[in-house]
């Protein structure tokens, strides 16, 4: 793997991830953010270039890709502002705000030919990618029903609860089991919004109160691939949580992204490697991060041959992301 210069583009939290593990790699990293004290000191702190505005980046004919980790309201300028510009992008989840903007960066995608990964990180986890691998080759026959649930207390910061920053665990958190069962099977083929709630419209963050506007709580039925899918998202559990489970005519899987609790693969006849009766399997703590950009560089080496995260996926969680939208838009507008 050769050496690449990689622009990161914002310096918040999950900036600051992307440089840790870009330092595994042999990469050269430089970082901007329209806040220029922000970058200088991001950069101080872990021995990386800085410049004074994303646009320096940008121009610089140098950096082969970038890395944009700004709020979900400016991803389509920045994704629209990197193609033109030549580069290779690896971007946050997720895509951006709305189908619409989707197909506008999916036409500038396929026009400048570049690699454009989001980062949909939970495909990166050995967990999953056995639960992957189970179902591609039928171990637990055929799929028919499937739990998805991911939750956290969200009380960390103000933006996640306000629509209007980008906030709400639809873009937050739901996103992510949303591309996982694309990932596993397929494009949705019906999506009905079962709850679309603020259930706490006032929060605690850093001791002061704030008033909440964005969902705190989703629940979805959807079809995607012969499959029926009850889909959950929220910011109401207070320890961080995230399984699934699928149901097929053979048995079922259990997994999780959280390292103390099994997958499990029952199987009602031995299938592969797979016994009859339930197979236990502990994955230890991974840096998704680290997988994730690996993956991302190495696609971009070898010419886009192999991309397990591609854009057309994030463009079908998107359509499904369209219908929660189409539902909230009835949801706000019954309140008023």
């Amino acid at each position: 793997m050769g050496t690449l210069k990689i622009g990161v583009l914002g310096c918040g939290k999950i900036a600051e991830r992307h440089i840790l593990a870009y330092r595994k790699m042999p990469t050269e990293v430089v970082i901007a953010d329209v806040v220029t004290d922000a970058a200088q000191r991001m950069a101080e702190r872990h021995g990386t270039a800085f410049r004074d505005h994303p646009d320096e980046i940008l121009n610089d004919p140098t950096v082969t890709a970038v890395d944009i980790c700004v709020p979900t309201v400016h991803h389509r300028d920045a994704i629209l502002k990197a193609l033109a510009h030549g580069k290779h992008i690896f971007c946050e989840k997720p895509l951006c705000r709305s189908l619409a903007e989707a197909h506008e960066i999916q036409e500038a995608a396929r026009q400048s030919e570049r690699v454009l990964m989001v980062g949909y990180l939970q495909r990166f986890h050995p967990a999953f990618q056995m639960v992957k691998e189970a179902l591609d080759e039928g171990i637990i026959g055929r799929p028919y029903f499937a739990l998805f649930r991911v939750g956290g207390r969200g009380d960390h910061a103000t933006w996640k609860h306000q629509h209007t920053a980008g906030g709400g665990v639809v873009l937050e958190m739901l996103v992510h089991k949303l591309d996982q069962l694309v990932w596993f099977f397929g494009p949705a083929e019906r999506v009905e919004v079962l709850i679309y709630s603020t259930l706490r419209p006032v929060r605690t963050i850093q001791g002061e109160q704030v008033q909440a506007d964005a969902e705190d709580l989703v629940v979805l039925e959807i079809e995607a691939g012969g499959v029926r899918v009850l889909c959950e998202g929220d910011f109401v559990t207070p320890s961080y949580m995230d399984h699934m489970e699928v149901q097929g005519d053979n048995g079922s899987i259990f997994s999780s992204l959280l390292h103390f609790m099994p997958t499990i693969i029952h199987c009602k006849e031995k299938r592969g490697l797979f016994n009859e009766g339930s197979n236990f399997y502990n994955f230890p703590m991974v840096n998704l991060f680290e997988s994730e950009l690996t993956h991302f560089i190495e696609t971009i080496e070898n010419g886009h041959r192999n991309n397990i995260n591609s854009l057309e996926d994030s463009i079908h969680v998107m359509e499904i992301i369209e219908h929660i939208w189409q539902h909230a838009n009835y949801f706000r507008a019954t309140r008023r």
